[in-house]
């Protein structure tokens, strides 16, 4: 009997060591052997939806018309983006005098100003070239008009910050051009709502330092990746920085209590799920663990809200808005997140329903990168102008 048990934990553990192994190689070859997500065409925007939704005498109806103005290809609606028609790999960046866009985590380099080079770490190919300049606070430039009495901050990651693009390139800059407003960028590569709140309160850091202007609206940005970065996920462990480096939030009672990073949680589940994500299996098949629950999107919106309150508590701040990106994914994490921000009565900009995906085609992400394009930018600013300027003007 002993044996018979010994034998089967033996052909187990076989089995599981020839699924690793021939895993690691599909892997490495960017393979990925998993089903596209299902799309609804009734319930997802591409441009024969935009144009029915636009006759409608709503807010829809009028983002849908800033979109139709964009005069996008229509054969590019039927267009289904795939993982690995991107060919994604991770990236080295180059730099002649090896210089860094971070002074230490979630902190860029102030006084920063140069080119960058990023190619992929495993073909050398050229992902872009690109131009950062960082101002003497630690924040990318945004744009300054020469007289204005409005002025937005713009906070998220490398979506907010720009990353792949140049400074003009950037939404927030976009914003203040195309609106005549004073920006502030304040887009960290890699944050989240996690990080931003972590430097507020262990580091005592004023976000708002330095900032010009009596009227004062602070816009934060949200990706899906927002919210398994804040839970601590299989995806996010991938890469061992983050498990050392970063912060990890969690609801005691009612009470949301933080630790330094995830490899200091009191307790094993951080730790299984980071031994988990090292699964070359689990990586080809794009699984992602654990599943996300009521309570994650509650611990979300808690994080977002206690940014809201920080910011608020300066004068200058009149307004707090959250604006979902279009990124065209994540669907189901963005529906979690809001019906948990509106409960707690945080404005809400939602753009998630809009897939820019399949609007712009291959032309929404830089190439070899999945970060997006200047076109896709451009369409974001539109959207945000209206729904924080045009709109309170109409």
């Amino acid at each position: 009997m002993l044996r018979r048990i010994l034998l089967s934990l033996f052909s187990v553990l076989l089995f599981l060591l020839v699924l690793e192994a021939s895993s690691y190689f599909l892997d490495r070859a960017n393979i990925r052997l998993y089903w596209e997500e299902s799309y609804d065409p009734g319930e997802i925007w591409m441009l024969d939806h935009a144009r029915e939704v636009a006759l409608q005498k709503n807010r829809n109806g009028d983002l849908a018309r800033i979109i139709l103005k964009k005069n996008y290809p229509a054969s590019i609606s039927s267009w289904l983006p795939k993982l690995d028609e991107l060919n994604l790999e991770p990236a080295v960046q180059i730099h002649s005098e090896n210089k860094s866009i971070f002074l230490k985590p979630w902190i860029m380099t102030p006084n920063f100003d140069d080119d960058f080079t990023v190619i992929g770490s495993r073909s050398s190919r050229l992902k872009y070239k690109v131009h950062y300049t960082i101002d003497k606070s630690g924040r990318r430039i945004g744009f300054e008009p020469k007289k204005h009495n409005q002025t937005f901050v713009f906070l998220g990651c490398s979506f907010t910050f720009g990353t792949g693009v140049n400074n003009e390139e950037s939404f927030p800059y976009m914003f203040g051009n195309k609106t005549g407003v004073r920006t502030y960028n304040l887009g960290v590569p890699g944050s989240s709502p996690a990080t931003i709140l972590y430097r507020m309160r262990n580091e005592k850091v004023s976000l708002l330092e330095n900032i010009q202007g009596e009227n004062v609206t602070v816009v934060l940005t949200i990706i899906p990746e927002h919210v398994t970065r804040l839970i601590g996920t299989t995806h996010l462990f991938r890469d061992p920085m983050y498990f050392k480096l970063h912060p990890y939030f969690y609801l005691s009672g009612d009470k949301l209590e933080m630790q330094s990073s995830f490899s200091s949680e009191p307790g094993f589940k951080k730790h299984i799920i980071s031994g988990i994500s090292r699964s070359n299996f689990l990586s080809v098949l794009n699984f992602e663990l654990p599943f996300l629950q009521e309570n994650d999107y509650l611990l979300f919106a808690r994080v977002v809200e206690e940014i809201q309150n920080r910011m608020k508590e300066n004068k200058k701040v009149s307004r707090f808005a959250v604006a979902l990106f279009p990124t065209g994914r994540g669907q189901a994490k963005f529906d979690g997140a809001l019906k948990m921000l509106k409960k707690l009565n945080i404005e809400v900009l939602d753009y998630s329903f809009i897939k820019s995906t399949f609007m712009l085609g291959t032309s929404y992400s830089l190439k070899y990168d999945g970060h997006p394009s200047p076109l896709t930018y451009d369409l974001y600013t539109d959207l945000l102008a209206f729904d924080l300027i045009r709109r309170k003007e109409q």
